[in-house]
């Protein structure tokens, strides 16, 4: 019912790309599963498990050689980067839900393309 009474103003950052690895110990997996990239979804909140709509995502080359806690902190630095901007671009109407649809009006940064490569 909270996500319901609040649907299109709550988004949630998750340190993967959705839809692989919702829920948590995402860098784990990424590594165990030999995955060449990984990265953040930051996308609206539904009654599911990271399953709403996606508003951007960025990614990075795994090195499979990183330890779980280095390949988190080259991710918090992707959340660091992308989040602020999204939390902009809504503030201005750029981007909204309509529905389970994610609208970006035509001066959006991530209306084009909604994933970012980072080289961290």
């Amino acid at each position: 019912q909270f996500t319901s009474a609040f649907a299109g103003k709550l988004i949630n950052i998750h340190p993967s790309l959705l839809p692989e690895y919702p829920g948590l110990d995402t860098h784990k997996q990424a590594l165990e599963n030999g995955d060449l990239m990984h990265g953040v979804t930051i996308h609206y909140v539904d009654e599911g498990l990271d399953s709403g709509p996606i508003i951007a995502q960025g990614a990075l080359k795994i090195d499979p050689s990183q330890s779980e806690a280095k390949l988190a902190q080259r991710i918090h630095k992707i959340e660091h980067a992308l989040l602020p901007k999204v939390i902009a671009e809504i503030s201005k109407g750029l981007i909204s839900l309509k529905g389970k649809e994610v609208k970006f009006e035509s001066k959006s940064y991530f209306g084009k393309n909604n994933m970012e490569f980072f080289n961290v």
